[in-house]
């Protein structure tokens, strides 16, 4: 089952980029020739006037073949991709991770609509050397205030005990009654989602395996669902930079399709408010990835667009074939490393029972 929801959500992102592509290439007057899931042979073909859509063997990828789109392909014909102008030719290449993006906005605004499941505020445990522990909480208490503020979901007890600096009240519920406490939080040290050190408090304290499914008003939802897609897109891109200057392990940062598979699968055993928060991450990060300026890559071919914008003229075909090459090698080599380390990762979960 889990190999079924991870290629069907495969397809749902292959879907949605290369129908931005399709969707702007046609309203640009460029004709399409092919809308292909998957690649290999086809397995299904299906002919809608003059475009073939296909389904095919390998279902890792998809492509749109545009008309006159390659300079050896190319007739000179007004319904073809290179004698469309430099800007429609643009909007075209970048209509596919657009709608990954739009994808990822829309999915997490379901999302809050829907609800998400949530941690209550019930503790589950208390860790021993701890200030929890000597203030006298006990599993099965509830911290229904931190402050004077009501709590009802543990991230947000979380939240103000990890920024806590001195001594904090909190008000727990214990069999029907109120008990006020006081209690200075444990500070230690700690890496953030960016592996950079910082200092937060604790109490020692876990959450039960409580929950509570939060939805939101329809349109606030729109609102919380692109404010979470920009902070996700913001600490991405914070994480590739860090990345690329060393700051991060490449290898413990990114994971290929043995890695998707996985926490897809994990995802998939946690509920569909899990699953879809998961869709949504997946195609902002195949937007982002795609906007890259690496030949092959969306991002490659605007880059392209951009050195054709300052010559004047587009590189030759030969020079071109020539990057394209090296990023294809590049990019393979990518691909086998982080399947390597994917494997050494998750190989002996996925397939050691």
């Amino acid at each position: 089952m889990s190999i079924v929801i991870f290629l069907l959500v495969l397809s749902v992102l292959i879907v949605s980029h290369e129908f931005g592509h399709f969707l702007v290439a046609r309203w640009r007057g460029v004709r399409v020739e092919k809308f292909a899931i998957g690649f290999g042979p086809p397995i299904i073909k299906l002919k809608l006037k003059d475009l073939d859509f296909l389904i095919c063997a390998v279902p890792l990828g998809g492509y749109v073949k545009l008309a006159g789109e390659a300079q050896e392909e190319f007739h000179s014909r007004k319904d073809e991709f290179l004698a469309k102008p430099l800007k429609d030719r643009a909007m075209i290449i970048a209509a596919g991770p657009t709608f990954n993006y739009i994808l990822a906005w829309l999915v997490f605004s379901f999302v809050f609509i829907a609800g998400f499941p949530s941690y209550t505020n019930k503790i589950g445990k208390v860790l021993d050397n701890y200030p929890a522990k000597t203030a006298g909480l006990k599993p099965g208490d509830r911290i229904i205030k931190v402050n004077g503020e009501k709590i009802e979901l543990w991230q947000e007890l979380a939240d103000k005990i990890h920024k806590a600096k001195t001594e904090i009240k909190v008000t727990i519920l214990r069999q029907g009654k109120t008990i006020e406490l006081s209690i200075k939080p444990k500070q230690k040290s700690v890496k953030d989602l960016l592996g950079r050190p910082t200092r937060i408090s604790f109490l020692g304290i876990t959450p039960a395996p409580e929950f509570k499914t939060v939805p939101y008003p329809f349109f606030l939802s729109f609102a919380k669902g692109f404010k979470h897609l920009i902070q996700l897109s913001w600490l991405t891109l914070q994480s590739l930079f860090y990345i690329l200057t060393g700051k991060l392990s490449f290898k413990d940062s990114v994971s290929g399709p043995l890695g998707i598979y996985y926490v897809t699968a994990q995802a998939s055993h946690m509920g569909l408010g899990v699953l879809l928060h998961l869709v949504g991450v997946l195609s902002m990060s195949l937007a982002i990835f795609n906007f890259l300026p690496i030949p092959i890559l969306d991002g490659g071919h605007l880059f392209f667009l951009g050195l054709e914008k300052i010559r004047g003229r587009a590189l030759s075909a030969k020079s071109e074939e020539v990057i394209t090459k090296f990023a294809l090698a590049f990019l393979v080599a990518l691909f086998l490393f982080v399947s390597y380390s994917d494997m050494i990762k998750f190989g002996s979960k996925i397939f050691v029972k």
